[in-house]
C-alpha cells in the first residue's frame, strides 16, 4: 500500500507532529497547518502526504539559540 495516500485521524496527527489538538486547531485557523478532509458527520482526516509536506517545510532550530 502506498503510504502517501493514507488518511490520518486526529490521534495519528497528534502523535506524528507532537502538537496538541488545540495548537493544531489554532494553526489551522492561522493558515499555518494543513486543512483536514471532511469525511462526513464529525469525521475528519488529513492526507499523510500533506502532513509530511508540512513537516518538511518546518525550519530547523539552531541548537545554539535554544
Amino acid at each position: 500500500m502506498d503510504t502517501r495516500l493514507m488518511l490520518l485521524r486526529w490521534g495519528q496527527v497528534l502523535e506524528i507532529t507532537g502538537l496538541s489538538k488545540s495548537t493544531i486547531k489554532r494553526r489551522i485557523k492561522q493558515g499555518s497547518f494543513p486543512l483536514p478532509l471532511d469525511l462526513g458527520g464529525n469525521c475528519r482526516a488529513w492526507k499523510r502526504k500533506d502532513i509530511e509536506i508540512w513537516i518538511n517545510k518546518l525550519e530547523t532550530v539552531n541548537l545554539g539559540e535554544v
